[in-house]
């Protein structure tokens, strides 16, 4: 019985072992990421909609060198750094705001609804922020998903070194359309910081796309300090900086002349018209 025990630990520890050497993480090219978020378009109201309505976010151009990885399968490190993806981002007064869409030839897999907690491996995004010049740990970390198995969407906050008591619901919206997939949130300054948001102020951020199937994780993950080698590590998310607010062109209006235009007549109209008349006059006059 003994020697059963022992082969059957022996055989978890060897398939523990094959699975965690299996793992990789892959560092940024540029470590030192860095960019400007721009306000809220004026009379703009944001809605968890799916949508990107016009003068809600500005794009943010992801450079390739930002993006670091951690997955389950060292083979899908590549496909995790060039992952292609829209991400739009502004701000206000109380909240920053954030939109991301991406494609997955493989469709999407979130098997996590009876299980929140577990959404950072498939089917997921996980969301950081923190003081620009935080130590590593502290930071809030949440996820936001839409778990495949229920059909619900579900979220789950792993981190709130302030105790802000931050729930999430209501916060976001996530839109599987097959194979293309869309996350709409947004997170309150006070969930992460105690620097009011303004013009000029700096915070740090990380987003990780996770995506591939059930526990085979593939992060692609914009700055690094989320999973991978530098685990939860503050310092090394991007900083970012809140800029002016975005400015929706119009196109000016065009007002109609109501005003009656002065009616003008044709010379030779004017000529016949008269001929016309001196004609009829000479007629009558004839005639008497």
């Amino acid at each position: 019985m003994k020697k059963t025990l022992s082969l059957i630990l022996a055989g978890v520890l060897t398939a523990a072992m094959a699975l965690s050497a299996s793992a990789a993480w892959e560092d940024c090219a540029n470590t030192d990421v860095k960019f400007g978020v721009k306000g809220i378009a004026a009379d703009t109201t944001w809605a968890a909609d799916g949508e990107w309505a016009e003068g809600e976010y500005a794009e943010i151009a992801v450079d390739g060198k930002w993006m670091s990885a951690a997955t389950s399968d060292e083979a899908n490190i590549p496909a995790a750094k060039a992952l292609d993806y829209t991400l739009g981002m502004s701000w206000d007064a109380d909240y920053l705001y954030a939109f991301i869409q991406f494609y997955d030839e493989n469709g999407h897999d979130c098997p996590y609804g009876s299980d929140p907690g577990n959404i950072w491996q498939a089917g997921a995004i996980q969301v950081s922020a923190a003081e620009v010049d935080s130590v590593a740990s502290d930071r809030l970390e949440y996820g936001i998903a839409l778990a495949t198995d229920t059909g619900a969407m579900v979220s789950t906050v792993w981190a709130d070194y302030l105790g802000s008591g931050y729930a999430v619901e209501g916060d976001y919206i996530v839109i599987n359309d097959g194979d293309t997939m869309t996350y709409e949130f947004r997170v309150p300054f006070s969930a992460f910081s105690t620097k009011a948001a303004a013009e000029g102020a700096q915070y740090g951020i990380n987003l990780v796309l996770s995506w591939g199937n059930g526990t085979d994780y593939i992060h692609s993950q914009l700055a690094a300090g989320c999973t991978g080698d530098p685990g939860k590590a503050a310092d090394r998310f991007a900083d970012i900086t809140l800029e002016e607010a975005i400015v929706v062109e119009t196109e000016p209006e065009v007002v109609e002349d109501t005003a009656a235009a002065p009616q003008t007549f044709d010379a030779g109209v004017i000529a016949a018209v008269a001929a016309i008349v001196s004609a009829a006059g000479y007629a009558i006059s004839k005639k008497r």
